[in-house]
């Protein structure tokens, strides 16, 4: 086709087209295109391992911030190129390995706004993550910040497909008002199903508060896609105009646009396209290259045309993090770690308020924090962790990625253990004692794990009365035991001490087929042949909650077989629909059924598809509720394969809920558009209600759940999520990439059934949260030449800290560094709350409202030595205290 010049100008272009006589052969008339502004944004994406070890990715990533350096340091004015980190790890790791004049070069790139810097650490699996993992993902950012006077306004989710709906509250209250999304569309078609990005820029709303404003790429390494590899005048004539095309629309209110990304997952920074860049402005007025950091654009969009961008709100879903299930005893293990941190960080700040001298082991608890944080990045193992299992590229990233986990868990462990023991050498001991700390801010009760000598026994401190337990296990000189704490206020400790007495030997009772377990509130029939409940009867709402016309049990292990080669490892039409054998399947090798001081317990053993296979089922006497636990030896298989637990419950057309890091998401109305909806995320439970009843599920241990069916690689943009029949996604091997190709060894977890004529969002958090971190029991030894003071004086136990109404939970607490304290709280019922807190024996002097990262805003008054603050519905305070 033949090309014309047009002059330029503005509105439309009437055209005629006349032949070589004169004779008019056609007309019309042409709308002229924008004079784009495309602001050029390169970066190479950060994933820690995949393409090479994470040592080796490290350096290479650290390499390219130098190449940039360079490329900056011989461009001209304004340069004709910029650079941008997708997460602030590659920054940590070139500040280590980076002399002091290279350091303040980028330091001056970065204050130029010409290198910018993610908020984030690392590129998180943001379901996955819990609340203070989102929260401290920018902390080293921000840090970086206060040291430089640069201030990163920018969070990027790179590759990930998935968005948790508490992501705008946090990153709002971390001072980031934008977020970059370039999500990767293998096995997470959110762009694909939902087409978002065709609203983009937007501001996206939480599911329970926070705004941000949001740029939904295409994709990532965008210029190369674009504009050709290596990108040419050529390349860019043809692919510029297509791809600008999508956004001359009407609806598309700026005119401007973020070609986002140069580089592929830790690949070579190629000079290269900076010069392209130069010739392309030296040859075209518009489009316009502008190279640029991230948020140069989002400034310029957002002064210019924010009053006319759209507002959508919701769940992103949880794309990708299946992939968790991969390595689930490694997950279980981090899991553990995020409960257990935040609980020793109350337990080690309270002792650091009320111990003179004492401060709080930041270090520590920092190095915990990442290795968690590590764990939680999207990148599990090599880019042939499917097709090459054994290699040793796969093995060494895959030991590195569970040590993390692992170290996390180890660490998390040790500081709990630390801040107990800073609590209880603090008082004098007729002898040994047990001392149980209720680490949340609620009053608990409930079952606690503790060893003592085979030949004592705890008693009530004040009436001497034996206490009642369960011997758990005998060994030489040891028993592991389980008490039972009654009513333990919150942030407080109880002390019982250890008296000469054998334990009452537990009656071991017939069993049949089925077995009968009752308590006040419930009776239960367990199907020992199958290892599942067929009948759960609450007495007080005078019903029966399992589903008796269900194909399965309540909570029988359910194994899926097949999907090799289908559409379970990929969201490709050309795949085949998989068809999966579902096995049921319990043979039974041994039966126990005991009758003990805390209620009734029966134990079964027995052959599973996937493995032995060891569960319990208990009911406490006091305890309205059912606990299951189950131990699984697994045996490695490559052949595709899933296991789930499954909970039908007769609930018809109930809401389903699980709940998010800032509050509940009822996923049938709540979800972003092209959201995952095959499996969905938990933090500490699941929540089936109607108008009559309603069924908590608290999930310690195993983040993922389905509503109504298996994962069958559907990839659906509609399904209905409603209905009484959850089943808890407790492993599998579907990727075909990153994530493990097989797993083996032990893996154990456990789950809290509870119900009631309704359960309110505050105490469904409390009870999921109670079963993630139980109460902690420690055994202490004869502790003399002690001067105890408040609150350590108490023979029976005391209070470290108040908290009220209990809508609202203490979820951190920590000492700064100048000998302050931080502390912070989340409203969990829904609605605005004025909280106060408290501490005996010491006042509250000054109190500073701050952001999430701990950087203080306004003075907040303090009366009587107490501090009262209104916390938003759902929402967090997080406040400086100075105390005295």
């Amino acid at each position: 086709g033949q090309i014309f010049e047009l002059f330029d100008g503005e509105g439309p272009v009437s055209w005629r087209l006349c032949g070589p006589a004169g004779d008019m052969l056609a007309e019309g008339e042409l709308r002229r295109r924008r004079k784009w502004q495309v602001f050029v944004a390169p970066h190479a994406h950060t994933d820690i391992g995949y393409t090479h070890r994470q040592a080796e990715v490290a350096e290479r990533l650290a390499r390219n911030l130098d190449v940039a350096l360079d490329e900056l340091a011989v461009d001209g004015t304004p340069p004709a190129f910029a650079y941008h980190l997708d997460a602030s790890w590659t920054l940590q790791q070139w500040l280590q390995t980076r002399g002091l004049a290279r350091q303040e070069q980028l330091h001056t790139a970065v204050r130029n706004g010409h290198v910018g810097i993610a908020a984030n650490y690392a590129i998180l699996l943001s379901q996955f993550a819990g609340l203070e993992e989102l929260i401290r993902n920018q902390q080293f950012s921000a840090d970086y910040g206060e040291a430089t006077g640069y201030q990163p306004s920018f969070a990027a989710v790179v590759d990930v497909p998935s968005l948790s709906g508490s992501l705008p509250a946090v990153l709002q209250g971390c001072s980031v008002p934008y977020l970059l999304h370039a999500a990767n569309q293998d096995r997470g078609p959110m762009r694909l199903l939902g087409g978002l990005h065709r609203h983009a820029p937007f501001y996206w709303e939480g599911t329970n508060g926070g705004r941000v404003l949001v740029w939904l790429a295409k994709m990532y390494c965008e210029l190369r896609k674009v504009c050709g590899s290596p990108p040419s005048p050529a390349g860019g004539e043809q692919g510029l105009d297509l791809w600008l095309a999508e956004y001359e629309r009407a609806t598309y209110a700026p005119d401007a646009v973020l070609l986002y990304g140069q580089e592929a997952d830790n690949t070579d920074l190629d000079p290269q396209p900076a010069e392209f860049v130069r010739q392309w402005n030296e040859t075209y007025a518009f489009p316009r290259l502008i190279p640029s950091v991230v948020t140069d654009f989002f400034a310029y969009v957002e002064t210019h045309f924010g009053a006319q961008l759209p507002t959508v709100r919701g769940d992103g879903g949880a794309y990708w993090e299946d992939g968790v299930g991969s390595s689930i005893a490694a997950t279980v293990g981090a899991r553990v770690a995020q409960a257990m941190l935040p609980a020793a960080g109350r337990l080690a700040a309270l002792s650091a308020v009320h111990r003179e001298g004492q401060t709080f082991p930041r270090q520590q608890f920092d190095a915990a924090w990442e290795q968690l944080l590590l764990y939680d990045e999207h990148t599990w193992g090599a880019f042939l962790s499917g097709d090459d299992p054994d290699s040793l590229l796969q093995q060494e990233q895959w030991a590195v990625k569970e040590h993390m986990a692992r170290d996390a868990a180890q660490r998390a462990r040790g500081l709990l253990h630390a801040a107990v023991t800073r609590h209880t050498l603090s008082w004098n001991t007729a002898g040994r004692e047990v001392v149980v700390f209720n680490p949340h801010s609620w009053p608990t009760s409930g079952p606690v794990l503790v060893e003592i000598g085979c030949d004592e026994h705890p008693v009530d401190a004040q009436t001497g009365e034996r206490l009642p337990l369960r011997v758990v296990r005998t060994l030489a000189t040891q028993r592991w035991i389980e008490l039972w704490v009654e009513e333990l206020p919150g942030l407080s400790y109880r002390r019982l001490p250890l008296r000469p007495g054998a334990p009452e030997v537990p009656v071991s009772l017939p069993v049949a087929c089925e077995v009968e377990l009752a308590n006040d509130y419930y009776r239960l029939m367990v199907d020992v042949q199958r290892g599942c409940v067929t009948s759960w009867y609450d007495y007080a709402l005078g019903r029966e909650l399992v589903d008796q016309d269900d194909v399965w049990g309540c909570g029988q292990f359910v194994y899926a077989r097949g999907g090799d080669g289908t559409r379970l490892t990929g969201n490709r039409m050309d795949l085949p629909v998989a068809e999966l054998a579902l096995e049921g399947g319990f043979e039974l090798e041994a039966v126990t059924r005991l009758d003990d001081e805390l209620g009734t317990r029966v134990d079964l053993v027995g052959r599973t598809a996937a493995g032995r296979l060891q569960i319990s089922w208990s009911l406490y006497r006091r305890q309205r509720a059912v606990d299951a636990s189950y131990t699984l030896h697994k045996e490695s298989c490559l052949a595709k394969e899933a296991g789930y637990v499954a909970f039908p419950f007769a609930l018809p057309g109930a809401e389903v809920l699980s709940d998010s890091q800032l509050g509940w998401v009822p996923w049938q109305t709540a979800q972003l558009p092209g959201g995952c909806k095959e499996w969905l995320p938990l933090q500490s439970g699941i929540l089936l209600r109607d108008a009559a009843a309603a069924v908590h599920i608290a999930s310690p241990d195993i983040p993922l759940f389905c509503s109504g069916d298996v994962v069958r690689g559907r990839w659906p943009r509609q399904l209905d999520l409603s209905g009484g029949r959850a089943l808890s996604y407790v492993f599998n091997n579907y990727w075909h990439t990153n994530y493990r190709a097989a797993q083996e060894g032990t893996i154990s977890f456990r789950y809290r059934l509870s119900s009631d004529a309704a359960i309110e969002p505050a105490d469904a958090y409390r009870r999921g949260w109670a079963a993630r971190q139980p109460p902690v029991a420690q055994r202490i030894s004869l502790q003399e030449f002690r001067v105890p003071v408040a609150p350590y004086d108490g023979e029976a136990g005391s209070t470290l800290a108040r908290v009220s109404p209990a809508e609202v939970a203490l979820v951190m607490m920590e000492g700064t560094a100048d000998g302050g304290t931080l502390l912070r709280l989340q409203e969990t019922g829904g609605a605005g709350r004025q909280a106060t807190i408290a501490f005996p024996e010491r006042r509250v002097d000054r109190a500073w409202h701050c952001d999430l990262l701990g950087r203080r805003h306004d003075e907040l008054p303090v009366n009587d030595g107490t501090l009262r603050i209104p916390v938003p519905a759902w929402g967090l305070a997080t406040v400086h205290l100075e105390m005295s």
